[in-house]
């Protein structure tokens, strides 16, 4: 990967303890093209589209898991998908 290239990176949930401080990290990496936060769990998404801080603040709120698929590793060069609830990261 050239050093200039961003990775591109998705959340998936933000329930697991560190998962939060995980996902400011993210946003704060210059290094990272972050794409979004998909929260399955839809009322606490709809929790935390209403806080007006910051990581929340600064985020896209990805609603549906489809929205996150091959396709998108392809066209947004999505590189890593961290996952807080299910403890997995998976990088291509």
């Amino acid at each position: 990967m050239h050093t200039s290239e961003k990775i591109g990176v998705v959340q998936i949930g933000s329930k697991h303890g560190h998962a939060i401080s995980v996902l400011s990290t993210i946003i704060n990496n210059p290094r990272v093209n972050f794409i979004g936060l998909y929260e399955p769990d839809l009322n606490r998404r709809n929790e935390l589209k209403k806080f007006n801080n910051f990581p929340f603040n600064k985020i896209n709120f990805i609603k549906k898991k489809k929205e996150f698929t091959m396709t998108m590793f392809l066209q947004l060069h999505l590189k890593v998908v961290i996952s807080s609830h299910l403890n997995t990261h998976i990088m291509h």
